[in-house]
């Protein structure tokens, strides 16, 4: 976040990932952040207070992307899961978890195309 003083320097730094973050995303009110890394979690941070809230583990797969909406937190995973999180619940277990290899072929295949 830029303090709008054009010195571009960082307001915090989230410290808990033990490899590279792969993704970002700010929930719509920006009070939250998903990020997710190759060290197989996601995690949520209270923004207001630079400290991680939830830390989902994601079985052993690297999460490659993250996304939120609302109070759910998705993370897609190296596996071909797809991860949804509820933050209102601060659980580190999904709430929902769908699998399926051929999405990830498809996606693979629709990108070789373009």
């Amino acid at each position: 976040r830029d303090r709008g003083d054009g010195g571009g320097e960082p307001v915090a730094t989230l410290r808990g990932h033990s490899h590279s973050v792969t993704d970002l995303c700010f929930s719509a009110d920006s009070a939250a952040v998903l990020s997710g890394s190759f060290d197989h979690t996601a995690r949520l941070w209270d923004v207001g207070r630079s400290q991680c809230v939830s830390c989902f583990d994601v079985g052993g797969a690297l999460v490659l992307s993250v996304a939120c909406r609302g109070d759910l937190c998705w993370a897609a995973t190296s596996s071909g899961a797809l991860l949804q999180y509820d933050r209102r619940r601060r659980g580190e277990q999904p709430c929902l978890s769908v699998q399926n290899e051929s999405l990830l072929q498809a996606g693979a295949s629709a990108s070789d195309e373009e």
